[in-house]
């Protein structure tokens, strides 16, 4: 039982981490920090490669 309870807390965690994801839509550069607890040497910066996968910007 308590192998069932894990288990289900587990998926539950994922899901809701993958809701969060998707709510913020980073092409547009409007991203609520307040969800975010991104390092200072992280930066957004214009995708100087061209990367197909990537999009227009990449997360360094």
């Amino acid at each position: 039982m308590r192998y069932a309870i894990c288990i289900m807390l587990i998926l539950c965690a994922g899901t809701v981490s993958a809701e969060i994801l998707f709510q913020d839509d980073f092409e547009s550069g409007s991203i609520d920090a307040a969800k975010w607890d991104a390092q200072g040497t992280w930066i957004i910066e214009d995708n100087a490669d061209n990367h197909e996968v990537l999009g227009k910007k990449v997360l360094d």
